[in-house]
């Protein structure tokens, strides 16, 4: 007589991994890596003559609206799950929308349409934040500043959102 053993699937989307404590650390890590190299190299760039200056001055704010843009477009993504799905609008978003974002974004045009303007929102937000806030107590003048923070908004944009999760559980 065999035993017989099931095994049920727990496939998360990549995405919802950054709404555990546990990334937390690893994701704040990553990010202030990826916004040094980006701040000094646009600094450097522009021809600013001290960028280790400016680092000093705003990498903790340009760091923690990075962190920020990653929970952002968590929760834009957690939206798209929560429509009534007894509705027929309901059921095409999350058809259309909600289930190729835990999957595979580019399995539907609406998904990657969704994904690119919520990377679009999380862009804008860092942008802003970065030359509004972050730069506020330098000397960088506002050119220097809206070149800086659009290299920061583009470079060090979450998108992780773009990476398809299906392929880890294949």
């Amino acid at each position: 007589m065999k035993n017989s053993v099931t095994l049920y699937s727990s496939a998360l989307p990549l995405w919802f991994l950054l709404f555990s404590p546990n990334t937390w650390l690893f994701l704040v890590l990553t990010q202030l890596i990826i916004v040094s190299i980006v701040l000094y190299a646009s600094l450097k760039n522009i021809g600013y003559p001290d960028p280790p200056l400016i680092w000093r001055k705003s990498i903790i704010w340009n760091t923690l609206y990075g962190f920020i843009s990653y929970l952002m477009i968590c929760g834009l993504f957690l939206l798209a799950h929560f429509v009534p799905e007894e509705t027929s609008a309901g059921a095409w978003i999350l058809e259309h929308i909600a289930i190729p974002l835990d999957t595979n974004p580019f399995s539907s045009a609406i998904s990657i349409l969704y994904v690119l303007i919520c990377l679009l929102l999380c862009g804008l937000t860092v942008y802003f934040a970065n030359r509004h806030l972050s730069f506020r107590k330098t000397d960088l003048t506002d050119e220097q500043k809206h070149k800086v923070s659009l290299c920061l908004a583009v470079f060090s944009a979450p998108f992780i959102a773009l990476f398809p999760s299906v392929s880890f559980y294949r």
